[in-house]
């Protein structure tokens, strides 16, 4: 995934954020890997396994559970290509996370109740939280 600036120029900054967190570590990526198609493909079967989320923020838990609470959620479907509503509220956990606005990393304290965020998520913990700018 890769962010571009104003200007064009692209930075691989939510991949740099990925690494430095180690959300990466122990996925068997070999970090010699110079071929793009390597490092694809070895990046997809790390995200294969997770799921793309989006919610309203209902509450952001700052205690020891450190999570978001999220109601009207949507899961994304891609064999159907389709958002799929949960019957439930989802909470997701945002320890470590890299929280994005715009092209800006944020604090988890930025989120506020209303937001609509899109969380790329294995089970409850998050990877990736994109606050959208409605």
């Amino acid at each position: 995934m890769v962010l571009k600036d104003l200007d064009g120029a692209s930075r691989s900054v939510v991949s740099m954020n990925m690494r430095h967190k180690g959300f990466l570590e122990g996925q068997n990526i070999d970090d010699d890997n110079d071929k793009l198609s390597e490092i694809k493909i070895e990046l997809e079967d790390v995200i294969e396994d997770m799921f793309l989320t989006r919610g309203l923020v209902d509450e952001v838990d700052t205690s020891s559970y450190q999570r978001i609470k999220l109601t009207d959620s949507n899961d994304w479907f891609a064999s159907v290509a389709e958002w799929r509503a949960n019957s439930v509220d989802t909470y997701v956990e945002y320890k470590n996370s890299l929280i994005i606005k715009g092209n800006s990393e944020i604090d988890v304290t930025d989120i506020e109740q209303g937001d609509t965020i899109y969380v790329l998520r294995h089970n409850e913990k998050a990877q990736v939280i994109f606050v959208s700018e409605d």
